[in-house]
Order: structure tokens, then sequence, then C-alpha cells
């Protein structure tokens, strides 16, 4: 190694924690190991550079499983693992292959991130009891390492609700040109990169596909999981030209990169030997949490709760796919299930007659349409539009989507009260929201020039593809900077006016400055680029905007 050489790896080393401290990469849910990189198409575009689509929305409306507990210091740990041969990690360990315990200097600093966030890491393994079992089955029937089991920790903390801010999204953090090429659907009703079962097969193939163009190199492939084939097989060629070695260490790779293989290493490290490091896991069973049962049509998770006694929250967190909490006409015609709940789904499911299921239908409002004209055209009561679409005294609006139950049943669609709604895509320092209806002669390149900001970010925010056509009347979610656009809506924009510098102290959290300078934990988040994930170090800056 020559002296350039091993002077920018001790500069490296000597970064990486501050690195890590400073902007909380490391399996963090929206701007995890993932949110950062270019799972774009693969076998067909070897550089993965396509612009990813995301989906705008607040963070108000994330699930208990994660928010800010997991940074509390002394959370309840209910189920610690403490050695038990029937829980999934004796499987998981029994089943290692890679070169996890290895003299290499940044798989020792991501173990001593592991060590200072213990909290953080036994949340991420209590959210996973609902999947893991099928995630290490499904490796196991491949033949493939199980540590790649602990792949959807460094992605997601294996949160199948988690939205990069690059719009990946799901357990495996697909972004929708590399679902699209491993057979994830994407529908109104579906997303097939937030399904269980079938985002696990697709990551599954992939990585298998990345195992073999690299030789049978699981730390390239996993890399390339990361940062795309393409980019590797150039570091890769680059060090053969110079006759240097090609394996993982040896490459000349992005930080992120060089940091995401080791934090899979070290995670695999810990959960050899959890104690050794000071360190609880949930004592996940080592059984199967979960069955897929065949629907044999479009059904509501308020139907199939009523049918197998299964709360309707819970059914939303196994099938987090399904985007409207319904089955839609098109999508795979299965829900899972909790195991202990299949016999008696199944038994009803087959009893109940099929108008009665509580199907739904989508319906987009044209110009002229009426509630009362839409209800007349489906043979319904308005109340049961109304009540399905909690409409309330709002007017329809051309372009907006409506779900109707074409059983003309009048009953609130239940929805998970936890449901999470996709985080926003990246947001311009101290930005203001603004909601802008779209009106005659309007187009993405104006909008973009009327509010300053790019007209991918608006494709972004809204969830809009790149070939996808902004509609008459459609109301658009545009985060900009301009001041003059503030100003001309003092009705929806909340215009701040005092800008302030805060110090956190010890003790203190989000709920807590919040609640001091009485504005919300989505706006610091916002202003601060902070991950809602991360931890608040004391001493550490924040900017604050706050009315007179």
């Amino acid at each position: 190694m020559t002296l350039k050489a091993r002077a920018l790896k001790v500069k490296k080393r000597r970064n990486f924690s501050s690195l890590i401290a400073s902007l909380n990469v490391v399996l963090c849910i929206f701007i995890s190991a993932c949110s950062q990189t270019q799972h774009t198409a693969s076998i067909s575009t070897p550089d993965r550079k396509a612009p990813r689509s995301g989906h705008g929305s607040s963070l108000s409306a994330l699930p208990d499983i994660i928010d800010a507990s997991d940074d509390i210091p002394n959370p309840k740990f209910d189920r610690l693992y403490s050695g038990d041969a029937d829980t999934i990690w004796e499987p998981i360990r029994a089943g290692y292959k890679l070169d996890w315990d290895l003299d290499q200097p940044l798989i020792d600093d991501a173990v001593a991130w592991y060590r200072k966030n213990p909290t953080f890491v036994y949340r991420s393994t209590e959210r996973s009891n609902r999947y893991m079992h099928y995630v290490l089955s499904a490796i196991q029937q491949r033949n493939m390492p199980t540590e790649l089991a602990l792949l959807p920790f460094i992605e997601s903390a294996y949160d199948p609700f988690a939205y990069s801010r690059s719009g990946a999204a799901g357990l495996w953090q697909f972004v929708p040109q590399t679902a699209s090429t491993f057979g994830l659907g994407h529908t109104w009703w579906y997303d097939g990169r937030k399904d269980i079962v079938a985002s696990t097969d697709a990551a599954l193939t992939y990585l298998q596909f990345l195992h073999d163009k690299f030789d049978g190199d699981w730390l390239l492939a996993v890399a390339a999981y990361n940062f795309g084939e393409g980019s590797i097989q150039r570091a890769v060629d680059e060090n053969k030209r110079k006759g240097q070695p090609t394996d993982f260490w040896h490459l000349s790779l992005r930080e992120e990169t060089r940091t995401y293989v080791p934090r899979l290493l070290a995670l695999a490290k810990i959960v050899n030997a959890p104690h050794k490091y000071g360190i609880n896991l949930y004592a996940i069973p080592d059984k199967a949490y979960f069955a897929a049962v065949s629907t044999g049509g479009p059904l509501t998770l308020a139907k199939a709760s009523d049918l197998s006694n299964v709360d309707v929250d819970e059914l939303y967190r196994l099938n987090p796919g399904l985007n409207h909490s319904s089955i839609g006409p098109q999508d795979p015609q299965r829900l899972l299930i909790p195991i202990d709940s299949v016999d008696k789904f199944s038994r009803e499911l087959a009893l109940m007659p099929a108008d009665k299921r509580g199907n739904l239908k989508q319906y987009d409002v044209a110009k002229g349409d009426t509630l009362a004209g839409i209800a007349r055209k489906f043979n319904i009561d308005p109340a049961a539009i109304r009540n399905t679409n909690r409409l309330g005294d709002k007017l329809l609006r051309p372009g907006q989507s409506l779900l109707i139950p074409i059983n003309g049943e009048t009953e609130t669609v239940a929805v998970a009260k936890t449901a999470p709604a996709p985080v926003a895509a990246q947001t311009p320092f101290g930005a203001i929201q603004i909601f802008h209806t779209v009106e005659a002669g309007d187009n993405l390149r104006r909008l973009s020039q009327r509010y300053d900001v790019s007209a991918k970010d608006i494709q972004r925010w809204n969830g809009l593809g790149a070939d996808d056509p902004i509609k008459l009347g459609q109301k658009l979610n545009i985060w900009t900077d301009k001041q003059e656009v503030k100003a001309a809506q003092p009705k929806t924009v909340a215009v701040v006016s005092k800008k302030v510098g805060y110090t956190v102290q010890n003790g203190d959290s989000l709920t807590a400055i919040a609640d001091k300078f009485k504005i919300e934990i989505e706006d610091i988040l916002r202003w601060n680029q902070v991950n809602p994930r991360g931890l608040l170090q004391p001493g550490q800056r924040l900017t604050l905007y706050v009315s007179r």
C-alpha cells in the first residue's frame, strides 16, 4: 500500500465516527443507507442513475413503532433474548457464510456505534418480529448467507412503511425503476415495494444476480445492492488495471458504500454474541408469524378484520402494500393473516357472499361531477361515498380520486389508526409548504419557475412518475423558500417571523423542544434535516422558526 493510500485509509477511519454522529446515517429509517442509494434499474441499466419517484407527505402520521421513543435512554425491554434455543437468532447464526470476524477498522467503528445506541438496536429487532421468520425462511430456501436477513436493518430498520427522501420504499428500499425490473407492481391500490412477500422475493433475486455477476463474492454483491453493479464493476476494473486486489476492502468507493458493508458485518458480529457487546435483542420466536391466504377477489381490511377477529392495525402492518386498505381489482388476491387466525379467516371468508366483501372501486372526479350524481351512477347512498372518503363538508374537485363502496354499504372503511403516510422528499432548508391547485395552462415547467423549485422535486413530493400528467383541479404539495410566494398565501402558510438558534441540553427530546417553543416536531425535523429516529446530542445546534 502506498503512503498516500495509507494516509487516506487512516483519515477515513478517523472521520468515520464523527460522520455517523453528525449525519445519523446508520440504520435510520428515512435516511438509511439506502436513502442515498440509486436502487434503480439494474440488469438493463447497470449505472442505475435513473431518478426516483417519491411520495410527499408530512411526518405526523408515522406509526407508533417508528416514533421518537427509539431514542429514550431506558426503554421497556419486555422480551429480551437471553440465548433461548427457540428464537430466530439461533438459525440465523447457524447459517452464517460471510467473513464478518475480520480485523477491519470500519467493522470495529460500526460495532462501536451500535454499542452506543443499544435502544435503537433493540427497537429495530422488536420491529422485525412480524417479518423476520419469513425473510429468513426465504433465504434458507435459496441457500444464501443468513447474514442477509439482517440487511433490512441497514436499509429500513425493518420497517415496511419506510420511505427514503429519494423515493425508495419498503423493507428492502426499492425505487420504482428497480421494482419494475424485478416484477414489483405499483398501482393506485398497491405498492409491491412494501409487500413483505413480493419485495423479499425480489430483493433476494436481485442479490443472487449480483452474487453471480461478481463471481460469487457476497461482499461485492452487497456493495452493489447499495451502490449499483455498474459502479462496483468500474471500481473492480480500475483495480485490475492497476494490478491491485479486487476484493471489497481494496476498492476505491464512495464513503457511504465503504461503511455500508461493514455495518452489515458488524451487526452479524453482534448477533453472534450480543451480550458480549452489552446489546439486547428482541426474543423473536423461531416460528411463522403469518400465512398468505387467497381471497379470491378484492377485499377491504375492514372486512378482513371482521372475518379474522384481528385488529385492522395488525392487518395493515402485515399488508403494507395496500395503499388504500383494500385489495384492488388487479392486485395480488391474497392477504397475510396472523398464523393463529388463518383457519377462522378462511372459514368465514368461504361463507361470506361476494357482494358483502366491502369491495371498493376507484373513481376519478370529472368536471361537473356532484356527489349525488356519482352516487346515482353506482346506485349507492351518497353517505356511503362521503363516509368512505371522509369528505365531511368538503367539495369535490376535478381530478380527485374517490373510493366507491360498490356493494352500497354505508359503513366507514376502517383505516389503521397508525397507518403511516410517506415521508416528504427532501425539502429546501427553511421551506414553507404550499398546496397549489392546478389551473388551466399549468404544467410542471411553469410551476417550477413560479415556485423556484425543480420539476423533479414537484414529482417526488407528489408521488408522480416521470410520465404522469398533472390534472385540472389536482392539489399539489410544494415546498418553497421563495419569499414572495409565502407572503401571497397567508391563509395557507404559517409565516414565521423569528429565527432562533437553540442548543440541545441534557434530557432534551423533540417533544420537549416542540412544546417549549410551541412548534411542531415535523417542523423541527424539516428545518434541520434531522432524522426522526436519530438521537439529539447535548450541544447540538438547531435552527427554529418561532412566531413572535
